[in-house]
C-alpha cells in the first residue's frame, strides 16, 4: 500500500467565512425567543463553538428552541452567504494534484457542510467530510 500525506481541515476560519450567515441565523433565534440581538464582532468571536456552548454567553433561553430556530434561518443564509478565503480554492487544488488526502472535520451541520462544497466547487478534493451532526462529541 502506498502511503500518502493527510491533511484534515476546519471549515471556519480555515476555508471559509460564513460569519454573515451565521450572524443572521444567530441573531434571528434570539429574536424569536424574545432576546436581544447581539452585535456581529461579538458573535463572530464564538463561530466555530458547537452552539451549545455559544448560546449561554448571551441567553438562558432554551437550547432546543434556540437551536430550532437557528436552523431555521441558518437553511436560507449559511451556504448562500459562505465565501472562501482568499488562496484556499488554488491551496486545495494544488493539494490534490500534489496527491494529499483531504477531508474536513467541523461543528457544521452535515447539510451546511455538503451545500458549502457544492456551491465552492470543492467536491472533487476531499476523501471525508464530518458535519457536527453526525459525531457525539
Amino acid at each position: 500500500m502506498t502511503e500518502r500525506p493527510a491533511l484534515v481541515f476546519d471549515l471556519d476560519g480555515t476555508l471559509i467565512d460564513s460569519s454573515e450567515g451565521v450572524v443572521a441565523a444567530f441573531n434571528y433565534s434570539l429574536a424569536a425567543m424574545g432576546q436581544p440581538e447581539q452585535p456581529a464582532e461579538m458573535i463572530k468571536k464564538y463561530i466555530g463553538y458547537p452552539l451549545s456552548d455559544v448560546y449561554p454567553r448571551f441567553t438562558s433561553a432554551p437550547l432546543s428552541e434556540l437551536y430550532h430556530h437557528f436552523q431555521i434561518k441558518a437553511r436560507e443564509t449559511v451556504v448562500s452567504s459562505t465565501v472562501a478565503l482568499g488562496g484556499v480554492t488554488a491551496a486545495l487544488r494544488h493539494l490534490h494534484r500534489d496527491g494529499w488526502l483531504m477531508a474536513i472535520a467541523t461543528t457544521k451541520i452535515r447539510a451546511h457542510v455538503d451545500g458549502i462544497i457544492d456551491k465552492l466547487g470543492w467536491s472533487g478534493y476531499f476523501a471525508a467530510l464530518v458535519g457536527g451532526d453526525e459525531v457525539e462529541h
